[in-house]
């Protein structure tokens, strides 16, 4: 599997560094397979409230972000590119530059199964049914498929939800 990884160099060593507020080495192995983090990740990762996470999202501080609420106006379910987090955490890694490149990090070139779509969002399956009135339903799940069954949503319909709930940088859509 794939990994992206990160090493933050320290300024301190050996027991010292160890204490309160000092500065340590901290290695991050994020999965390709969750191209998206939720909120709650940031918020523990930059040692920040959600609200003021929520503002980078709004900001463009982290370039490309989605809100997936199952209704807008509702809850913010806000899911952030793995990338711009990355990319925050050292400038010299690579981030997508348009929203067209992010949506072919995101999505295979294919119409996506309700359980890979799940995973992408880094939401629970019961989200993704409570979204599917905003996608093209090209299969319905079938009773052959027994208790893991899925239903296939069109790739185009999953991008037009997502360039609607997209947020960050207004320039790079």
């Amino acid at each position: 599997m794939a990994q992206n990884k990160l090493s933050v160099q320290s300024s301190g060593s050996g027991s010292a560094a160890t204490q309160p507020g000092a500065v340590c080495d901290v290695r991050l192995e994020v999965r390709k397979l969750r191209p998206l983090v939720p909120i709650s990740f940031c918020s523990i990762l930059f040692d920040k409230e959600f609200d003021a996470v929520a503002a980078d999202c709004e900001s463009g501080f982290f370039r490309f972000s989605f809100d997936i609420s199952s209704r807008m106006g509702g809850r913010r379910e806000l899911r952030i590119l793995r990338d711009c987090v990355l990319h925050r955490l050292n400038p010299n890694y690579p981030e997508p530059k348009s929203l067209p490149d992010v949506f072919d990090l995101l999505l295979p070139k294919r119409d996506i199964r309700s359980t890979e779509l799940a995973r992408v969002l880094a939401c629970e399956k019961n989200h993704v049914h409570k979204l599917k009135s905003n996608f093209v339903i090209t299969r319905g799940p079938l009773q052959a498929d027994g208790p893991n069954s899925f239903s296939v949503f069109s790739r185009a319909s999953i991008v037009k939800f997502l360039r609607l709930r997209a947020g960050g940088d207004p320039s790079a859509n």
